[in-house]
């Protein structure tokens, strides 16, 4: 009786033996941290998935992360495992879903983390601005602002324009002022009653689409003063009794004295 307990002791050790040499379970790798910039992002703008915390893997087994993403909920597949989206795939008010898993060589995952952007409006560009006539007579010459090249909108709005006029850096119209006209933009031409030599004009011309103001193009012009009108031109002087027969002579010549002059023909 007592070799029988012996051997049923000897086969309890063998048993506890083998359960210490067991090997562990492996185990999945640690989650990836992710971020997208810029966040917010315009639809002029790349989504960029920016990696926080690199996983790692208690085995010491490889680790990769694999990106899946969706645009309002919609999984794009076509962008599985892009790091980045370009601008040109995103639209004003659509939300962006990137979801990143990390996992090991044997295939074992991590739980998986997302980041989430809205897309938001791109305001439009600012115009290129010119003053017309470059150098207007005050009092005398109306003047208009113009857009040389217009605004353009990343989201394909039309944008609308507002001009603003300063006079000698002060806000115009003045009480006294008859006030702008329209020529092509509300408000972006200056009468000639409102104008008066040697006066800084500045218009500023800014646009705005259905969600945001752009940046504002401008344009300034110093009016001039009416000069006496003097034609300039030469003919031969074919007065036999002046001084200045067969000569070329011109009204230039005779500022503030009286001349003659006979035109045979014009072309």
């Amino acid at each position: 009786d007592d070799d029988a307990t012996d051997d049923d002791d000897a086969t309890d050790d063998d048993d506890a033996t083998d359960d210490d040499d067991a090997t562990p379970p492996p185990s999945p790798p640690s989650a990836a941290v992710i971020s997208l910039t810029p966040d917010p992002p315009t639809t002029i703008d790349p989504l960029v998935v920016v990696l926080e915390a690199t996983p790692t893997d208690p085995d010491g087994d490889y680790v990769g992360v694999h990106y899946a993403w969706t645009v309002d909920g919609a999984p794009r597949a076509d962008l599985d495992d892009e790091t980045t989206v370009p601008a040109g795939e995103t639209a004003r008010d659509q939300a962006w879903e990137v979801t990143a898993t990390a996992y090991d060589a044997l295939g074992l995952e991590a739980t998986p983390t997302t980041a989430t952007v809205t897309v938001l409006n791109t305001a439009p560009t600012a115009p290129v601005v010119s003053i017309t006539p470059a150098a207007p007579i005050g009092g005398v010459e109306a003047f208009a602002c113009v857009i040389d090249t217009p605004s353009s909108d990343a989201d394909g709005a039309t944008p609308v324009y507002t001009v603003t006029w300063t006079r000698d850096s002060s806000a115009y119209p003045g009480p006294s002022d008859v006030g702008p006209t329209t020529s092509y933009e509300t408000g972006d031409t200056i009468p000639p009653a409102d104008s008066e030599p040697n006066e800084l004009w500045e218009c500023t011309i800014t646009p705005a689409d259905d969600t945001d103001v752009g940046d504002a193009g401008t344009a300034s012009v110093t009016t001039g003063e009416e000069l006496d009108q003097v034609a300039d031109f030469s003919l031969i002087d074919v007065n036999a009794t002046s001084a200045t027969y067969n000569s070329p002579v011109s009204p230039r010549d005779y500022l503030e004295q009286v001349s003659g002059w006979y035109f045979g023909h014009a072309t």
